[in-house]
This record gives structure tokens, C-alpha cells and sequence, in this order.
């Protein structure tokens, strides 16, 4: 008949509109990051930067350094996982869904996420997990 199939929660057009423009900016960053995410990562891997970047580090660590490894990376892991996050679309839709600005969730929980790696880090070296 002549009218149009709307949905339940918003009959009018206009409404329609107005909730898709509401979502459309975080929509298309999400869909341009993760295209890049992509892009990046496959060019990273099938020209050979990341083997050829991961050669070069393993080049310059002491050989005697090299059993302390898991150590040091166990104490500078945390603090780099807020660089390099590799799910960083959990932690925004997080934060916004919660209505709070990342810089006040990363101030709150900071020192327990440090605290904590600190304490699994130093228990792995009691239990001999990790030589020191």
C-alpha cells in the first residue's frame, strides 16, 4: 500500500536518519582503522620488514643478555601494551560505552595493571619460570 516498511523503534524517516548520523563518524574511523590495521600488517609481513626488523634487535642483544630477556620483558610489557594495544576497538568502545575519557581509565588503572605485571613478573622468577 503506499507505505514505506519502517522499523519498530523508528517509525519516522527523519528519526531513522538522525540515529545513522548519531553512529556514522565513529562507524567510518572504526572501518578506516581497521582497514589500515590491515593494509599495515600485510605489508609488514609479506615484504619482510617485520623479519627483517626482528633480525636487526635480535642482532644487537648481548648473548649474555639474552637469558634476562623474559625478565625485561616482563617488567616493560604492561607499560608498552598501552602502545602497542592490539585491540584497541575493545578498550574506546569500553570507555565510551562507560561515558568516561580514556586518559581517566588509563589514570585509574595504571597502577594496578603495573602492580600486577610487577607481581606476576617477580613470581615467575621465584618459581624459576624466568631466569634472572
Amino acid at each position: 500500500m503506499g507505505r514505506e516498511l519502517n522499523p519498530v523503534n523508528y517509525p519516522d524517516l527523519k528519526l531513522q536518519r538522525d540515529r545513522i548520523d548519531a553512529h556514522d563518524e565513529a562507524a567510518l574511523m572504526m572501518a578506516g582503522i581497521l582497514l589500515a590495521a590491515g593494509a599495515f600488517t600485510g605489508i609488514m609481513k609479506e615484504s619482510g620488514m617485520l623479519v627483517a626488523m626482528a633480525k636487526a634487535l635480535v642482532a644487537r642483544v648481548l648473548r649474555g643478555a639474552a637469558g634476562h630477556m623474559p625478565f625485561v620483558l616482563g617488567l616493560v610489557s604492561m607499560p608498552l601494551s598501552l602502545l602497542f594495544d592490539p585491540d584497541s576497538f575493545s578498550t574506546f568502545r569500553i570507555v565510551g560505552l562507560a561515558g568516561i575519557e580514556l586518559s581517566e581509565h588509563q589514570k585509574f588503572t595504571m597502577p594496578f595493571l603495573l602492580a600486577a605485571s610487577v607481581l606476576v613478573t617477580l613470581a615467575a622468577v621465584a618459581f624459576g619460570v624466568f631466569p634472572v
